[in-house]
């Protein structure tokens, strides 16, 4: 049965052997909390009465996370580089990890938002390639590997846009806070290989180990956590807006003269000066909402909804 370490030709270093202690310690402690992650979201996920992708999305990047620090943490996937400058220690694991769970949190963000196809292609692939230039960057030697991270960088900088460009106003404060986390750590990735064993080794094994692993942690686990324990509050946010769309576009096909907007708690509907128009606007927002329960998906956002009754209060 073969032994879970890498025997290195260069020097005869063998992982895990050769673990500075420290990192032996996190790459475990990172291994159990991905692992207990991927439980929690597993039982999360199953407890909801309808599941949607996401989860199913969420599970995956969790589970590929736990594999790739069990096999780091076994010395798989690791090579004692010697061919730079100074001997390196770069983790292959780590990108393949990447290469899989970057793709899968941004596609994610993508169905969160409700994103069109070409969007969820174009941020997906972005990522990848973020990955990719990191990879190769890895393999090689200063002072080509720089040219690398800055073609990661630039593919960073990409997606960093789009996801930006997906937080419109009104946008619900769960995907907001999902975005930015999700920003922060493509730069910290970033940044990491510039100042870990890949790039210049300014940081220390032990320090660069510790660092990712509590971005990674907190970027899939974390993440996966916020999202599920808020899916129904975002739930009933994506319905609050559909609703609110379908009162405006009802209260603007009945003629109603100058409608202002009011707020009620969170919940933004069609008001008119009067107090008696103003409750027959509520009333028609109720049977707006009986509506779209009915027949969601089967009018468009600027169509008349004709099969609503008049409400006595203006009759």
């Amino acid at each position: 049965m073969m032994h879970a370490r890498r025997l290195l030709e260069d020097g005869g270093v063998t992982f895990p052997e050769d673990y500075p202690n420290s990192v032996k310690h996190v790459l475990m402690i990172g291994a159990l909390a991905f692992f207990i992650g991927t439980i929690v979201l597993v039982y999360l996920s199953m407890s909801k009465k309808k599941a949607s992708i996401s989860h199913s999305l969420l599970f995956l990047c969790s589970a590929v996370a736990c594999m790739a620090y069990y096999s780091m943490w076994n010395g798989l996937g690791v090579q004692y580089k010697t061919s730079d400058v100074t001997p390196r220690v770069i983790f292959w694991s780590r990108h393949l990890n990447q290469l899989i769970t970057v793709p899968t949190i941004l596609a994610t963000l993508c169905l969160i938002a409700k994103s069109e196809s070409s969007v969820v292609v174009a941020v997906v692939g972005e990522g990848i390639l973020f990955v990719l230039s990191a990879m190769v960057g890895a393999a090689t030697v200063a002072p080509v590997k720089y040219m690398w991270w800055f073609a990661s960088a630039l593919f960073g900088v990409l997606v960093i846009i789009h996801l930006v460009q997906r937080i419109p106003e009104g946008s619900h404060e769960i995907h907001k806070h999902l975005t930015y986390l999700t920003i922060v750590s493509l730069v910290v990735y970033s940044l990491l290989w510039l100042l870990g064993s890949e790039g210049t080794a300014a940081l220390g094994l032990s320090q660069e180990v510790g660092i990712f692993t509590f971005v990674d942690l907190v970027s899939k686990v974390g993440f996966g956590l916020y999202f599920l324990f808020s899916y129904g509050q975002l739930l009933l946010s994506l319905s609050r807006s559909a609703i609110q769309i379908c009162a405006g576009n009802e209260c603007g096909a009945r003629g109603w003269d100058s409608p202002s907007a009011y707020f009620d708690g969170q919940h933004k509907v069609c008001a008119l000066p009067l107090a008696r128009q103003r409750e027959a606007c509520r009333a028609a927002v109720i049977q707006v909402v009986a509506l779209c329960i009915g027949h969601a998906g089967s009018h468009s956002g600027g169509t008349r909804l004709s099969a609503l009754a008049r409400p006595r209060a203006l009759d």
